[in-house]
């Protein structure tokens, strides 16, 4: 760092220079502005090459705090301008000066806001710079006599204002012109890098996947083209060589408006003479969807419209690019292989009107568009579209593209080669070394920092940390080096650099609250850039998944229950979510203030980049859930992408659940929590209780411990201990409890003369509680039931005990007239009871059933006894005879198509009070009660038994199926029903002529067997599959198919318009499918008609012939010439004319003869016309022309007189070919002679 005092030869005020006090200890960063508008580093003062050689202005702050000279309270010294050529030109774009005030008054005002009053149509909106001269003698402004100008209008981008009370005398009359960058070489006229920032002055946001935006910062030239989205668009990462760090995103249902532009070369390149750039980053995330889709649009798309537009075909997926200007339209088709999906690509469409385009993907030229077609609109049109549309159409916004677009530029010119292979290797690296951007790349309630540091610079720069306590002093910061990891990586060589520096647990290191800076240099330059940053508040930190503060049994599956592991971020655990329903719960254990979520997903199989959604709910107050937030994910790459979020609204709860909603298959998630506790912690509580187990002869003790976290529990026995191999301990860890269990197996009457003791500690305080096991029974036995059973039927048998712990309970039966209990096994020992009796033991309930009761084995007394008969109860069962008669019949039995269901249901007619009912199934054992299953549904309706068969297939139900009553062991009565749903009898289809375009009748008939119901299958023409005819379609109608039950049926269906798509095969499938007939019908059509003729001289015979072309039916074919011959058909013979036909499979030729053709009577039109029916008719026409002789020879010409008629005879013989020769006589005086001419010649031919 230098210490001396620093000289420096500034343009700062017109008419001064500036340099730095002797006494200066700051270094200072020198900004030229030029007039190309480029800012240049100007820290060494030799003959640099990218200096400009006609500064207008510099700004002068120190290296590391930024702080404006003037602000330092350090001494300058100033001196003069150098002199300045007033005969150099200075390259202006614009050649019109502006004069719209005078110096009368206070002063001369030439601003670029009143020279845009004035409504001047060729003033550009954003100039780079000025020019300004006196109108008197063309004196540059500095040279006047009077040019003190006010700032900030000197001379600049902003005009030029002069005060009269600043100069000695009155200002100078000046005019001004503007450098304007309506088509300025390599720099942008309107930039949007799309990366998530709401001011220039901002930071670039780095946590993509949180952004959710509306709005879209214009980086030039100003907030009036700021974009607009038509609903809130998220983020993903942008490309690593891009200066921000996110990219929007556009959903495929969304857009984003850049603003209108009338008059101007985004919706018209031909307005710009050097033509237009579009530039972008281009990422697709999805592949072709069922219709065209549109990325940029600027107005090309509609005939009345031009400008650009990036579209994406259907169908096979491939890339157009439209450029359409007043009398040109060029058009590219780019194969979809250049944009691979989820990967960003960089576009150039460079267009210089009228030689079309050429686009450049990747910086790699790739063709060069010439080839126009005229544009059908070639004059302004006031309904033309003339917005900037990013992922629609700009006419009607529809056919939205679902892609992530970067740093979209517009550039006035067509730019050349060299500048876009530059654009895309270095960016826009020129040679100077700057700090393009600091930020931090953690979050911020990451207990890590991590800050990236962005420099550009030829020769590639070296990256250096630095640190200050505080900064406003300046002087000489703090390498940093220790107990930090930096890394580099330089992803345009020889252009820029990335330089990561990661400080492990920030808020403890020694960096924490001071200021760090990126210093970026290289041989002759440098630059730096410092960012400060906040330790989070007590609220805002993890509560701490990844460092070990929770446990696996915190976290439940929705399905599989507690985890294995901690899903914590970074670490080497997941939730794996298995189907896309399951969901995560998080128990806290206390009340929590959460604050945020960090989230790091991976779904498999992942794919490159794509997008996600995560519920997030929490239990309120009520233990109700409720929804927290649904968090965007967008632009997941990989399974360490890291998502922070912070909550719009911290929640107070104990619990969260996690649903990650739009992921589906085999997601991987980790987390991590941003909170604090605010809930008590649990008082340390101690509860143990003990019972006996009567399935397994088990004693259980059970203890439970509340704590958080919970705490283990520890078993102590004393007395008489049984065998060790007898007693089990289970654990179960819970959130705030902890549960063990004891267990005594073989339990025996001497196991209770010792004591178990449990033992918690907690917080070093120690709970203990004990229990003895007791093995009497001193409660309440219970035994309850029927006292009597009809034979046959089932019978429960129940025995409740309470008031002392059961350790077992037995079972005793003593038979009617016996005194001796026995003891009842479950239906194995075969002594008492014939069929099996079932001990179901229900908590302190036991249960004995009888499936089937016989009086002769199971009329008696029944004992429940308890703890080896320390506690019992009894109950005398008896047989319950009833009188009377029953008789059954038939009710109803049918088939339910609607519900693929067999119906049978019985009536029975009894005497008193009692009536039990089964079924007999075929080949299966009777069936009591109403028990039901999926596949049989038994019901009573009073004296109605009814059976209902479910999912009916007649292979496997058809069979003997018998209802059965009865009152007592002898008064019973049945029915026997067959069901023989097989169809035996004949199936046959017919049709009537189908004809395109007309009706048709289908009609199926089934006879010979019972008809339960019929249906249509269709198979279309080339199709291998056959689909159910629905009963009524767009083009098919039927007669019911339910409810036939008959032996004769038949099912039609009716077409009223005969379409195409009905050609196929017609099944009728009969009695579910068990007999079908099939039909192939194609619609009959008429295909063409053709027309011909033809003559034979040496015959006189004509001969006229029609082809007709058809389909399935054959048509007739007539033949029409009015007015002579109205219709003839085939076979048909009238006068000289008659027709024959000669049919072939989808070909009839008819045939119209003429003989003795005459061109007289036979030169017309003939019309060949063929009828399907009434329904369609297609004809032809031709004209018969017979041909005449054009080859007449006279062969002879003789004559004599004759005396007795007194005339004079001459004879002319004449020979020709074809049919007809007309012959005419010539008198000596040339008189022509055709006809008879009454009194001088007589004419026969």
């Amino acid at each position: 760092m230098a210490t001396s005092s620093q000289m420096f030869s500034l343009t700062f005020d017109p008419g001064e220079m500036c340099m730095c006090g002797e006494q200066n200890t700051n270094m200072y960063t020198v900004r030229e502005m030029c007039r190309s508008d480029e800012n240049r580093s100007l820290n060494k003062y030799a003959n640099y090459p990218q200096v400009c050689s006609d500064p207008i202005d510099v700004e002068c702050r120190t290296l590391y705090s930024k702080v404006n000279h003037s602000d330092t309270g350090q001494v300058f010294s100033k001196s003069s301008p150098p002199q300045r050529d007033s005969t150099v030109s200075v390259p202006l774009r614009q050649k019109v000066w502006y004069n719209d005030d005078t110096p009368s008054g206070s002063e001369e005002s030439e601003t670029l806001d009143n020279h845009k009053s004035q409504g001047h149509s060729d003033l550009c909106e954003f100039p780079l710079f000025a020019e300004c001269r006196t109108v008197s003698d063309d004196t540059l402004w500095y040279n006047a006599a009077n040019n003190q100008l006010t700032y900030p209008y000197i001379c600049n981008k902003n005009g030029l204002l002069c005060t009269n009370s600043d100069n000695p005398s009155s200002c100078s009359d000046f005019k001004v012109r503007y450098a304007c960058p309506y088509y300025s070489g390599k720099y942008p006229i309107y930039q949007w890098d799309l990366g998530g920032r709401s001011a220039l002055s901002e930071e670039y946001p780095t946590d993509c996947g949180s952004l959710s935006l509306t709005s879209f910062l214009a980086t030039y030239p100003d907030a009036s083209v700021d974009g607009t989205s038509s609903s809130a668009l998220g983020c993903t990462s942008a490309d690593s060589s891009v200066n921000a760090h996110c990219a929007v995103v556009l959903d495929g249902s969304n857009y984003l408006d850049l603003g209108y532009y009338s008059l101007d070369c985004v919706t018209d390149a031909s307005r710009c003479t050097e033509g237009t750039t579009f530039s972008f980053w281009f990422k697709p995330l999805s592949a072709s969807s069922a219709s065209d889709v549109y990325f940029v649009s600027s107005g090309s798309h509609v005939e009345e419209g031009k400008g650009l537009t990036f579209s994406q075909l259907s169908g096979n997926g491939n890339y157009v690019i439209t450029v359409k200007t007043r009398y040109h339209t060029w058009q590219a088709t780019v194969s979809n292989s250049k944009f691979p999906l989820n990967v960003w690509t960089h576009i150039h469409i460079s267009i210089d009107p009228p030689d079309g385009f050429k686009y450049y993907i990747d910086g790699t030229f790739e063709e060069h568009i010439t080839t126009f077609s005229t544009s059908t609109y070639n004059i302004e049109r006031s309904d033309a579209p003339r917005n900037l549309i990013l992922g629609g159409r700009n006419d009607d916004y529809l056919e939205n593209g679902h892609a992530a677009i970067s740093d979209f530029r517009v550039y006035f010119s067509a730019l050349q080669e060299s500048h876009i292979t530059a654009f895309t290797s270095c960016g826009d690296a020129d040679g100077t070394v700057s700090v393009f951007s600091l930020t931090r790349t953690t979050h911020d309630l990451d207990f890590d920092l991590n800050i990236q540091c962005r420099v550009w610079g030829t020769p590639a720069p070296t990256v250096e940390w630095l640190l200050f306590d505080d900064i406003s002093q300046e002087g000489s910061p703090q390498v940093i080096s220790s107990g930090v990891v930096i890394t580099e990586s330089n992803p345009a060589a020889g252009c820029w650099k990335i330089s990561d520096l990661f400080i492990a647990d920030y808020a403890y290191s020694l960096y924490a609250n001071k200021t760090i800076i990126c210093k970026a240099k290289n041989d002759v330059q440098h630059d730096v850039d410092s960012i400060e940053v906040e330790i989070p508040d007590a609220c805002e930190y993890p509560l701490g998944v990844h460092s070990g503060n929770f446990r696996a049994v915190q976290f439940e599956d929705s399905v599989d229950g507690t985890l294995l592991a901690v899903p914590a971020l970074d670490g080497n655990d997941y939730w794996v979510q298995a189907d896309g329903s399951r969901m995560l719960t998080i128990d806290l254990g206390v009340k929590h203030t959460i604050v945020g979520i960090a989230l790091q997903v991976h779904q498999s199989p992942s794919g490159s980049s794509y997008d996600a959604s995560v519920t997030v709910n929490y239990m309120d107050a009520a233990s109700t859930w409720q929804l927290f937030e649904v968090l965007n994910l967008v632009g997941i790459e990989d399974a360490a992408t890291t998502f922070w979020f912070a909550f719009s609204t911290p929640q107070d709860t104990s619990k969260l659940q996690i649903h990650p909603s739009t992921l589906t298959t085999s997601t991987h998630l980790r987390i991590e929590l941003i909170g604090c506790q605010i809930g008590a912690l649990p008082p340390h509580e101690l509860n143990l209780t003990g019972g006996y187990d009567y399935m397994s002869n088990s004693y259980t003790a059970l203890c439970q411990t509340a704590s958080f976290p919970s705490v283990p529990i520890v078993w102590e026995y004393s007395g008489d201990v049984p065998e060790s191999q007898r007693i089990t301990e289970n654990d179960l860890e819970g959130v705030t409890t902890y549960q063990s269990s004891l267990i005594i197996g073989e339990f025996e009457p001497g196991d209770d003369n010792f004591t178990i003791t449990c033992n918690s500690t907690y917080a070093g305080i120690t709970l203990s509680n004990s229990i003895q096991p007791e093995y009497g029974f001193s409660g309440t036995v219970t035994l309850s039931g029927p006292t009597s059973a009809v034979s046959g039927t089932m019978v429960m048998l129940s025995c409740d005990t309470s008031g002392d712990d059961l350790y077992n309970l037995d079972w005793y039966f003593i038979p009617r007239g016996s005194r001796l209990p026995e003891p009842v096994s479950d239906g194995l020992d075969g002594r008492s009871l014939s069929d099996p009796a079932l001990i179901i033991p229900i908590g302190g309930t036991a249960s004995l059933s009888i499936t089937s009761f016989d009086p002769a084995t199971h009329d008696g007394t029944y004992i429940c006894s308890a703890n080896n008969g320390t506690g019992s109860d009894s109950l005398s069962l008896a047989a319950y005879v009833l009188q009377g008669n029953i008789t059954v019949t038939a009710n109803d039995s049918y088939y339910d198509s609607g519900s693929n269901s067999f119906v049978l249901s019985c009536d029975f007619v009894y005497d008193g009070d009692f009536l039990n009912t089964s079924w007999i199934l075929p080949d299966t054992m009777e069936t009591y009660g109403n028990q039901s299953d999926s596949k049989y549904q038994f019901t009573n309706i009073e004296a109605e038994s009814l059976l209902v068969i479910k999912s009916f297939n007649f292979s496997t139900d058809d069979g003997f199926y018998t209802c059965k009553g009865y009152t007592s062991g002898s008064g019973e009565a049945d029915y026997q029903f067959e069901i023989n749903y097989e169809f035996t009898g004949s199936v046959s289809v017919t049709m009537s002529d189908v004809v395109r375009g007309g009706p048709a009748t289908i009609t199926c008939t089934a006879d010979g067997d019972t008809v339960y119901d019929i249906l249509w299958q269709f198979m279309p023409s080339g199709s291998a599959v056959a689909v159910r005819l629905l009963e009524s379609t767009a083009y098919v109608t039927s007669n019911s198919s339910h409810g036939i039950m008959t032996t004769y049926a038949t099912y039609e269906l009716v077409v009223d318009i005969w379409p195409s798509e009905n050609d196929g095969t017609y099944i009728c499938l009969v009695n579910q499918e068990s007999m079908q007939q099939n039909v192939v019908i194609l619609g009959a059509t008429l295909d063409d008609v053709l027309v011909s003729s033809s003559c034979d001289i040496s015959t006189s015979i004509c001969v006229l012939e029609c082809q007709v072309a058809y389909t399935s039916i054959p048509p007739n074919v007539t033949w029409h010439a009015p007015p002579s011959l109205p219709q003839i058909s085939s076979g048909d013979v009238i006068g000289r004319m008659s027709v024959t036909e000669a049919p072939l499979v989808g070909l009839i030729t008819s045939s119209l003869m003429i003989t003795g053709a005459d061109p007289g009577q036979d030169n017309m039109n003939y019309t060949c016309q063929a009828n399907l029916f009434s329904v369609t008719s297609l004809q032809n026409t031709t004209y018969l022309e017979i041909p005449i002789a054009d080859d007449s020879q006279v062969i002879s010409l003789d004559g004599q007189y004759n005396g007795s008629a007194q005339h004079y005879q001459l004879l002319c013989v004449v020979s020709f070919t074809g049919l007809q020769a007309n012959i005419t006589w010539m008198t000596p005086t040339g008189e022509n002679i055709t006809e008879t001419q009454p009194g001088s010649y007589f004419y026969d031919a």
